[in-house]
């Protein structure tokens, strides 16, 4: 969680874990605000997306190899947190959320690691907008996410990602652009990954400034190549 002193601002994100049952419960709560620039590189507005989520994970777990069912409902609501003079405001607008998710994990990190070094990630997501009361978005969206990384030894890491999402009727769109990337792994807990695999739509294009209206839309396609190594590891 993080705090904005200048705007008046909560960020962040905050999950509650509890697996001392079979299956795995999660409540989750999260704000992230979206920069928009103009032509002229000056910002222009800022919109703010809150996540309500209540989500149950089954596990099975082994040594070398990692499965889970993840099930939640959620609701994502969108509104401007600060618009510049003269520009209109965008209206409120909500999503209910019905979604399921299989998961396979393979990858090993270690505390030295660039990233994560080893194995495979594929994350399978299908998202309803029409089950869980009156959306202001409706239709199915469904996501496949594949990750492989090779170990190339010293620290060195390629990187391969394949994305591609399809969405019916008038979803909540996908976004390309920008340099965030959604790749970083969280610490496990119980042997699990807890980040949200539900209502991912905002993807890294690095090069290409983000919310930009051509790389927005109900069906998108990515893949990446990176070769990734430490520049300089300082040990004082």
């Amino acid at each position: 969680m993080a705090y904005d002193f200048r705007n008046d601002w909560v960020v962040g994100d905050l999950n509650y874990v509890y697996d001392r049952w079979f299956p795995i419960f999660k409540l989750r709560a999260a704000r992230y605000n979206t920069l928009t620039l103009d032509s002229n590189d000056e910002p222009l507005r800022v919109r703010r997306s809150d996540t309500y989520q209540a989500e149950v994970i089954l596990p099975w777990l082994t040594y070398n190899h990692r499965w889970s069912l993840h099930s939640a409902a959620l609701q994502v609501r969108d509104s401007d947190g600060w618009v510049a003079s003269g520009t209109p405001m965008l209206p409120d607008l909500r999503d209910n959320i019905l979604g399921l998710a299989l998961i396979y994990d393979s990858t090993r990190q270690y505390p030295l690691s660039i990233s994560r070094s080893s194995g495979r990630h594929v994350q399978l997501v299908s998202e309803n907008s029409d089950v869980l009361g009156t959306s202001d978005y409706t239709g199915e969206v469904y996501s496949a996410d594949w990750r492989e990384f090779f170990a190339l030894g010293n620290e060195h890491v390629l990187a391969l990602r394949l994305v591609a999402g399809w969405g019916t009727a008038q979803p909540r769109p996908f976004r390309l652009g920008g340099s965030r990337s959604a790749e970083w792994a969280p610490p496990l807990l119980a042997g699990l990954d807890y980040s949200s695999p539900f209502d991912q739509r905002n993807f890294a294009l690095r090069g290409y400034s983000s919310n930009l209206t051509q790389l927005t839309g109900r069906r998108m396609a990515l893949s990446s190549l990176e070769w990734r190594f430490p520049v300089k590891r300082i040990e004082r």
